[in-house]
């Protein structure tokens, strides 16, 4: 493919990382970000969120922008922003954790684990870890 092939041609779907890549530090996204999206947007481009925030943490991105949807949670949740709600999860079954959680302790054993749940997730007993297992170790002990 040339690059006379591309040209006049434009993406269906932009998918863009948050926290470092468009949300800045503490200061939230810039007008000039929030403009460039919009007129993606405008013409016709789906554009999705991608991030390993849980959905609680994506009202910034719901009014800095205003249309969009999110895969939240490191990949576990499709995540209609606008409407807020889960459109649909790929959850860790509880009992898979606690074999994750066995494993690493038997290595790292004054390992820490952070895991986050939803109130659908509550219900049908899985939850999802945030991070990758959010590891916090205190190597001095």
């Amino acid at each position: 493919m040339s690059a006379s092939d591309v040209i006049g041609k434009r993406p269906k779907l932009i998918g863009t990382d948050l926290d470092g890549t468009i949300v800045r530090d503490y200061s939230g996204v810039s007008e000039r970000t929030v403009e460039a999206f919009r007129a993606a947007h405008n013409i016709g481009i789906e554009i999705f969120f991608v991030t390993g925030r849980p959905p609680r943490w994506m009202p910034e991105i719901r009014e800095a922008f205003g249309f969009g949807n999110a895969i939240c949670a490191n990949g576990a949740m499709l995540y209609d922003l606008m409407n807020e709600r889960v459109l649909e999860e790929w959850l860790m079954p509880v009992e898979e954790q606690l074999e994750v959680v066995k494993r690493l302790r038997e290595h790292i054993p004054n390992i820490s684990l952070l895991s986050s749940t939803t109130i659908n997730s509550i219900m049908k007993a899985h939850m999802y870890l945030v991070g990758i297992l959010a590891l916090i170790c205190n190597p001095f002990q």
